[in-house]
Order: C-alpha cells, then structure tokens, then sequence
C-alpha cells in the first residue's frame, strides 16, 4: 500500500509536470540516496529518514514503470507485472550474491554483543570482524553504481506508447475498453480514479 501511495505522486504531478521529468528526478534522487549511504553514520534517526526517503522514490519509480510496461499491452498487464515482479526478485538474489562476495566472501559469522552506546537494544547479533563491517559502506555505492546504470537507460525507453502504437500491438474490437479509452472524452488519470473513493 505505502508503494502504492508513494508511486502515485508521479501521476498526480503529471498534470503540472512531464511525467518523464519527474521520473527522471525521481530515479536520480534514488541513485544520490543510495549513494550517499557512503557517508551515512549510525545514527537510527539518519538511517531511518533515509529509508523514507528511499522508499519514497522507489515507490515512485516502481509504479510508473510498471505503468507505462502496461500501457503497451493494456490487455497483457499481468505479463508486464510478472516481468517487472521476476527482475524486482532476482536482484535480490543479485544483490545477496554480490554481498557474500565482496563484504563477506571469508563467511564471517555474526557474534552476540550488547552495544554500550544502546543499552535499550540488548543484546544483538553484529559482524565483528573488521573485515566485513569496513566493506559495507563502499557495498552503497557499488549499489548505486548498479542501479545509475539501469536508471538512466530507463530514463530515455520507458514512456507512453502513442495511440497508433497501441492499436499495432493489440487487436481491438469497437466496444474494448482500450478503444474507449484512446477515443473517449472520458478522464482516465490517477487524479480521476482517486476521486472515486
């Protein structure tokens, strides 16, 4: 549901702003947040703002791509959510590889500690070895290095497809919904469904 909500930003700014545009802002905002994660502390509060932050843009991103990977086949929208779905779980699987090799590729194992500056957490269970816990920052931006180069791509291929694009794709018949919608009056934005609840 937060997806959901957070993803229809870029819909209901689309009115005032290219859709493009702010995909675009939204997918560099999320690169420069994964990136800056170099730098982040250990501070909950900093950690917990930039999750936020990196749910918000994720979100955002997530949902006009599968957007526009419906608009091509309207009829087919459950291919393109089980393609972006299928990617969405291979990474990580990806990400979990790219992990064990390079922060953890020794196969440290976790000690119970109590952390002195958070009594109120208890005991936890954390990667002592320096080996490991000195790697994950520089993880950040072998992350974002990964993700830039997925997002920028996506900024010029992903888009709308024109009307005659649709109609190449799909065969449609008078009374289809697709034909309704390319040839009606009718509103069929976020804004307009919003409005339904």
């Amino acid at each position: 549901m937060a997806v959901t909500c957070f993803g229809s930003v870029i819909g209901l700014a689309s009115k005032v702003i290219n859709e493009r545009i702010l995909y675009g802002v939204f997918s560099t905002a999320l690169t420069f947040i994964i990136f800056s994660m170099y730098w982040l502390g250990t501070s909950y509060l900093s950690l917990s703002l930039y999750m936020v932050l990196l749910g918000f843009c994720a979100g955002n991103v997530l949902v006009y791509t599968i957007g526009k990977a419906t608009e091509w086949n309207p009829s087919k929208s459950g291919a393109a959510n089980g393609i972006i779905g299928f990617f969405i779980g291979i990474s990580g699987f990806i990400g979990s590889f790219i992990c064990g090799i390079y922060v953890n590729p020794n196969n440290s194992v976790t000690t119970l500690v109590s952390d002195p500056a958070h009594p109120e957490l208890g005991n936890v269970t954390i990667f002592v070895d320096p080996d490991v816990y000195t790697k994950v920052p520089f993880l950040w931006v072998i992350f974002a290095i990964m993700f830039a180069a997925l997002l920028v791509p996506s900024m010029v291929f992903v888009r709308s497809p024109s009307p005659d694009e649709v109609c190449e794709m799909t065969p449609l018949c008078d009374d289809s919904f697709e034909v309704n919608r390319l040839t009606s009056n009718y509103n069929y934005s976020v804004t307009e469904m919003l409005k339904t609840f």
